[in-house]
């Protein structure tokens, strides 16, 4: 059986258009620091504004507004420079490397969130208001483990209305949903290459021009990664050209709509997905209750089938998800749940043949246990 890889929001493959691009800036007759003055730099540096352009016309923001980073993790960390005089909001259910950089400054909060993952407004407007220190909010835009997505322009206007900074760690809604920095009022905003076809080793930060820490972030950069940069901006081209079409024709929703009908027919026990109604459709977040999940991997993993538990930066933990745990899920259901993961080369066939796998599989694992 040829392989099936599912698992798209762990990282994404490279884009061929993709591939191409980068290659030639590998090569010595295009060696050039993007920093220094002669041509061989000049010429690196005109790539790098060509791929800032790029990034900044798939989330609609100003080119000079686009920062280029080592990863989601560190553009997480990066929008949180210099802001440590004022009040945290963040959620429960959000990526470690947020919580990492949170962890740092003075006055931190959390916001909740309902059983799905998705903020609660009407909590997030009260503890607005009642802020005593000037507030800054950071939400995940799509859950990256139960696919959820964030009402961000409704979030936004009351962001606005207390004068509070926005963040949102957009790593698995950039290359998935439209995504719209001004419509939402965002001040920030981090993404990831992988997740939507470009190389892994290059994110991208969006900072609003108008935001309090603008000048500090945009004078603290490094030696750019010139190859993976180009890699991000042919992605987005690839992205703004695809996505409207993939969208337009339900192609996530498609496959979803088929794995759960063949799970349906051939689960032999209980089983939910979660996540509510309102998901990002290539994310499916699976419970089996009884069968443990890392165990089920290792069934899928004989069959070249590949999935995972989560977020990929927590899968050796031997712990349960905090977003599942912080959403209510007991230990058991957390630990086993799976994620399932569609991308821009999924095929039909491929979630069909993953749901009957799995579905014999679990099958498998009951009659031992």
């Amino acid at each position: 059986m040829p392989l099936i890889y599912l698992d798209h929001a762990a990282t994404a493959p490279v884009f061929p258009g993709v591939l191409d691009a980068m290659i030639p800036w590998f090569e010595s007759k295009n060696v050039g620091n993007a920093n220094s003055s002669h041509t061989q730099g000049l010429n690196a540096k005109r790539a790098i504004e060509s791929a800032r352009r790029h990034v900044a016309e798939l989330i609609n923001a100003d080119p000079e507004e686009i920062f280029f980073t080592a990863s989601g993790s560190e553009s997480n960390k990066l929008w949180t420079e210099d802001l440590q005089n004022r009040t945290f909001f963040t959620s429960k259910v959000e990526h470690n490397s947020l919580y990492n950089a949170l962890s740092k400054v003075r006055n931190y909060r959390v916001l909740k969130t309902d059983s799905d993952g998705v903020l609660d407004l009407d909590y997030l407007e009260w503890k607005l208001k009642h802020s005593r220190v000037r507030p800054t909010v950071s939400v995940m835009w799509v859950n990256n483990e139960l696919g959820s997505i964030n009402p961000m322009k409704e979030i936004g206007k009351i962001c606005r209305k207390y004068g509070a900074l926005l963040h949102t760690d957009g790593v698995q809604a950039v290359g998935h949903i439209p995504v719209d920095v001004k419509a939402a009022d965002l001040q920030y905003l981090s993404l990831a290459g992988h997740k939507f076809g470009a190389p892994l080793g290059v994110g991208a930060l969006y900072v609003s021009k108008y935001a309090p820490n603008y000048s500090s972030i945009a004078f603290s950069r490094g030696t750019p990664n010139v190859p993976g940069i180009v890699g991000l901006g042919m992605a987005a081209v690839d992205v703004a050209y695809m996505l409207p079409d993939l969208l337009k024709h339900d192609h996530w929703e498609v496959l979803r709509h088929m794995f759960e009908t063949t799970l349906r027919r051939w689960m032999p026990c209980d089983y939910r997905i979660n996540g509510g109604n309102n998901v990002s459709e290539n994310i499916i977040s699976l419970t089996i209750p009884g069968v443990n999940a890392e165990t089920l991997m290792m069934y899928l993993d004989k069959e070249d089938i590949y999935v995972s538990t989560g977020s990929a930066c927590n899968s050796n933990s031997g712990q349960p998800s905090h977003v599942l745990s912080n959403i209510g899920m007991s230990y058991s259901d957390a630990m086993s749940t799976i994620r399932i993961s569609t991308g821009y080369d999924t095929k039909f066939e491929d979630v069909i043949q993953a749901a009957e796998v799995i579905s014999k599989s679990v099958k498998k694992i009951k009659a031992i246990h």
